[in-house]
């Protein structure tokens, strides 16, 4: 019985494509050796070739619990009849470059025992740089499996964490709304400023209420911005009377428009600072004008 010699190749090539690789070499054994010679390629990645002819689905499984013990053991024994069999290649090749090599720390593995199906991870990769051409299988002892309802959960809580973190951190405070004094038409920017000024001297005046030179500034800092504010007041007045005077002529809808805004504002502004109504106004100087005339008849009289 004649010897034959089975060599495995880790070529990479899809499943159902003819490896070129293996009939080249196979041309080029028998170029070397002869026609007689009993050694023989085949590709064990994706497909299996004998003399150059390939075989589909030999070692293509895609099932998680996939056994690379068993199947070789099985292809063994099916090719033992033909000869010798030699298995070689790199049985711990699982990525396709160095980024994505799994380091271990284990020296009792190497280059030509597979990879057991608990394999301990030294570090846990977050992206791959490459993939794998063939789906191969490999169950972490650090991986706990969760189910879904467990993760949405987890995922709830933690948005929990982070809300209740960001309401504490993120606190508004509640603005108190004060209703503030409208401005005069004519308080312009100046007279702000100004009674900004008169502001912060009557502070120094009550800080200091005996300092002559605080007082004095004080005193005459208020004359002068009493002149201003009725000086700005008479300017604004002219201002009005002369527009009133244009629009009459030119626009009378808007000067009885701006007449009745005026109107308004005066009938307002009485009723705010009077607490006494106009009716009995009008009847406390109808009684009194009433007994004035009675008085001076029966003196005529």
């Amino acid at each position: 019985m004649s010897k034959k010699l089975i060599i495995s190749l880790g070529l990479p090539k899809k499943d159902g494509i003819k490896n070129r690789n293996v009939e080249k070499l196979n041309i080029m054994i028998k170029d070397k050796f002869g026609d007689a010679s009993d050694i023989f390629l085949y590709d064990n990645n994706s497909n299996l070739s004998f003399r150059g002819q390939p075989a589909n689905g030999v070692l293509v499984n895609d099932d998680k619990d996939f056994d690379i013990l068993a199947n070789l053991s099985d292809e063994i024994a099916t090719y033992q009849d033909k000869g010798q069999v030699m298995i070689s290649e790199d049985f711990n090749a699982r990525t396709g470059s160095l980024e994505d090599f799994i380091s271990n720390n284990d020296d009792d593995y190497n280059d030509y025992v597979p990879v057991p199906e608990e394999y301990e991870s030294d570090k846990t990769k977050q992206s791959r740089m490459s993939n794998d051409n063939k789906s191969c299988s490999r169950d972490f002892k650090n991986i706990q499996t969760q189910s879904q309802s467990e993760v949405e959960a987890a995922l709830h809580s933690l948005h929990d964490i982070l809300k209740m973190a960001a309401n504490k951190s993120f606190k508004r405070k509640t603005k108190s709304r004060r209703n503030g004094i409208r401005s005069k038409p004519w308080f312009d920017k100046g007279l702000s400023s100004m009674r900004k000024e008169l502001d912060h001297k009557n502070q120094m005046l009550t800080r200091y209420p005996k300092d002559p030179i605080i007082r004095g500034h004080f005193f005459k800092f208020r004359k002068l911005y009493g002149k201003k504010c009725k000086l700005q007041y008479r300017q604004y007045k002219l201002d009005i009377i002369q527009k009133l005077d244009n629009l009459f002529e030119t626009n009378p809808s808007k000067y009885w428009e701006l007449l009745n805004k005026l109107k308004y504002e005066d009938e307002n502004k009485l009723s705010r600072n009077s607490i006494i109504s106009a009716d009995e106004w009008f009847k406390h100087f109808q009684v009194k004008y009433g007994l004035f005339k009675i008085s001076i008849k029966s003196t005529r009289i």
